[in-house]
């Protein structure tokens, strides 16, 4: 069963980019005027740094929610009342025009923020900065940091050091960033390419094309696996809704305008603790 939520419920911008779940069970969501938060009753809304918009959310080893905009980042934190609030992290930071921060992800202490132009690092002592060519997004891999830059080869962060991959093939995805998801077997992530149409294991800094083919064209935005036995893949598309459908199925199914959803244009997913799957798009958000 569907449920829609729509301004009226939420009270907020009408775009949302992405969202996650707290062990708690609670719900954040990044929207056009800031971060909602969702506990399965009531909306609340948390203004970030100006009251801008939110692009990105991660929560890290510790619990610690981190928030990314334009030109801005920070996390959540709690005064001694038990409000949350935002506290930016980026006002510290020497770099003042990085960009839009397009994914935010971590390995232990260290926090890492992607933009078109740097890769961020936000750890215990400080920050450290890498510049980049049209960075598109990246990924961990066995608690080691990979960085893709759109039509270029995989960089490994080796000692300080954005390295290119040695086993690169040259049939690789031309970007990565929510279209990568644990693959069928143990120690390996399965990418669909955004623009190739098929599908690609790596492994042990390997990337290998497979016979993999799918219909969503240029359209594919993001992957997730539902927590059900049979953990189906969901995919969110720019413009053909969203289909469901498990490795080796050649017969997707489909859920868009036609069949009663509120678009077709849905940005990212996400697979709660209930085993139900969200969506969040140009007219809300959806469960």
């Amino acid at each position: 069963m569907m449920q829609h939520y729509s301004t009226k419920e939420y009270n907020a911008g009408i775009s949302n980019w992405e969202m996650l779940q707290t062990p708690d069970g609670l719900m954040y969501i990044a929207n056009l005027n800031g971060i909602l938060k969702f506990d399965g009753t009531e909306w609340q809304f948390i203004e970030i740094a100006n009251g801008i918009f939110v692009r990105s959310l991660h929560e890290d080893v510790n619990g610690r929610l981190f928030v990314g905009s334009n030109d801005e980042f920070g996390f959540l934190n709690t005064n001694h009342f038990g409000e949350v609030y935002y506290q930016s992290l980026s006002d510290s930071l020497e770099l003042k025009r990085f960009g839009l921060v397009l994914q935010i992800l971590s390995i232990d202490e260290d926090v890492y923020f992607f933009t078109r132009n740097y890769l961020i690092q936000k750890n215990p002592t400080g920050f450290k900065h890498w510049k980049l060519n049209r960075g598109f997004g990246g990924f961990i891999y066995q608690d080691q940091l990979y960085v893709k830059e759109v039509y270029q080869p995989i960089l490994k962060l080796v000692n300080d050091n954005l390295v290119p991959l040695e086993k690169n093939s040259n049939d690789i995805p031309s970007s990565i960033r929510k279209n990568i998801i644990d693959g069928k077997n143990t120690g390996e992530k399965y990418i669909i390419g955004t623009s190739q149409n098929k599908g690609y294991v790596f492994r042990n800094d390997s990337i290998f094309p497979t016979n993999d083919q799918y219909p969503f064209g240029n359209s594919l935005l993001s992957l997730t696996r539902s927590h059900t036995d049979n953990n189906s893949i969901w995919v969110s598309t720019t413009s053909k809704g969203i289909f469901n459908f498990t490795f080796g199925d050649s017969i997707y199914h489909t859920i868009n305008t036609k069949s009663g959803f509120p678009t077709n244009i849905n940005i990212n997913l996400y697979a709660d603790q209930q085993n139900a799957v969200w969506t969040v798009h140009q007219e809300g958000i959806s469960r």
